[in-house]
């Protein structure tokens, strides 16, 4: 969603930045963003990391960001918890595009 919002409004963004702490992911915010959800998937400091995303991005943005991050959590753990593997043609696009090696996901039968 972030990739295609971005391309939308011309604007340039580093989706590296979600798998790799230290790289800029190029957004307004961006660095209070990852900081806040992944608080919010790790059980750190959820407090802090939700009073800084407010002052990058206001406490409307920071309620949005925090109920993607609960409804991908919900959804990725429905798809884990049936099994649901990640085919290997998306694994690379999706790795590709992270930085991240495509081993770091399971992958399945599927297209590719």
């Amino acid at each position: 969603m972030l990739r295609a919002s971005a391309r939308i409004s011309d604007r340039q963004v580093d989706l590296r930045g979600a798998a790799h702490l230290s790289i800029d992911p190029l957004l307004d915010g961006g660095r209070e963003i990852v900081d806040f959800t992944t608080a919010l998937v790790g059980r750190a400091d959820v407090a802090a990391s939700r009073e800084a995303a407010v002052g990058a991005i206001g406490a409307e943005a920071t309620a949005r960001v925090a109920a993607v991050a609960g409804n991908f959590e919900m959804m990725n753990r429905i798809l884990d918890a049936v099994g649901v593997p990640v085919p290997r043609s998306r694994a690379e696009s999706i790795a590709g595009e992270l930085g991240i090696d495509v081993d770091h996901f399971g992958h399945g039968p599927g297209p590719g």
